[in-house]
């Protein structure tokens, strides 16, 4: 008891604003993180669930973002030569180059949809296109249907076509005045990476693990903590107690 009765605050108004700003931040973000980890378990779960359906296929496709993470398994012609779209600003591993965006048509479908083959190096000399071979005929094609998010702020229609088309989002009126006819969303067939017909096809769905997010959850609790015994240290006498305390015992 002779130990709380010796116990005195004394408040550092410099250290107490310092701490009152950045206790509940870094608690915010911590508690943040973990809110990130949780919504990175959903997606998983919801990937997981959709990968156990059935894979679609050119009778049971439905073309838009309601098919999303779904297994398709295609029977599609796609168009020859250069008549394809080189996503552009594409990264693997710091290095850069494009995603190659084939069109692929069926008549047992309504439109055309889009075939993401995987990732191609760019050459230093950026006039200069990668060459990208097109299998002739139809052919199976199967990955999963995956819909990036339709920017309609971004106006990505080239000034005139010339073939391959270079693009900086999948964007449906850029690609449709391209191919001059409707493609109906910015969905495509993410070919696997085992495909015959794929590039480089390392597919992340999400950028950052769910352990990453908790271990970010940690370390700005730990900072929490920190700041929580800054504030004790530098506002009271515990040091000084406790520095007693250990030579007496010694």
């Amino acid at each position: 008891m002779s130990w709380f009765r010796d116990f005195h605050w004394q408040g550092n108004p410099k250290i107490l604003s310092f701490v009152a700003f950045f206790l509940p931040l870094t608690i915010g973000l911590g508690f943040w993180q973990l809110d990130r980890a949780e919504g990175k378990r959903d997606i998983l779960a919801e990937l997981q669930a959709r990968q156990n359906l059935p894979a679609l296929t050119n009778e049971t496709l439905d073309a838009s973002p309601a098919s999303h993470l779904r297994q398709v398994a295609l029977r599609l012609s796609l168009d020859s030569g250069e008549r394809h779209i080189l996503l552009a600003n594409s990264l693997l591993g710091g290095t850069v180059g494009y995603e190659v965006i084939a069109i692929g048509r069926s008549p047992q479908l309504p439109s055309p949809v889009l075939v993401n083959r995987g990732w191609v190096q760019a050459s230093l000399d950026r006039s200069q296109m990668p060459e990208v071979e097109t299998p002739r005929g139809e052919q199976l094609f199967q990955g999963v249907w995956y819909c990036s998010q339709d920017n309609p702020m971004i106006e990505d229609r080239p000034a005139e076509i010339s073939w391959p088309a270079i693009l900086y989002e999948l964007n449906p009126t850029s690609i449709s005045s391209l191919f001059g006819e409707p493609v109906p969303s910015a969905c495509a067939l993410r070919l696997d990476a085992a495909s015959l017909y794929a590039f480089v096809a390392n597919w992340t769905i999400i950028n950052q693990s769910v352990e990453k997010h908790i271990g970010y959850a940690v370390q700005w609790f730990l900072m929490a903590t920190a700041l929580i015994i800054l504030a004790l240290f530098a506002n009271s006498n515990l040091g000084d107690l406790l520095r007693g305390r250990s030579a007496k015992a010694e």
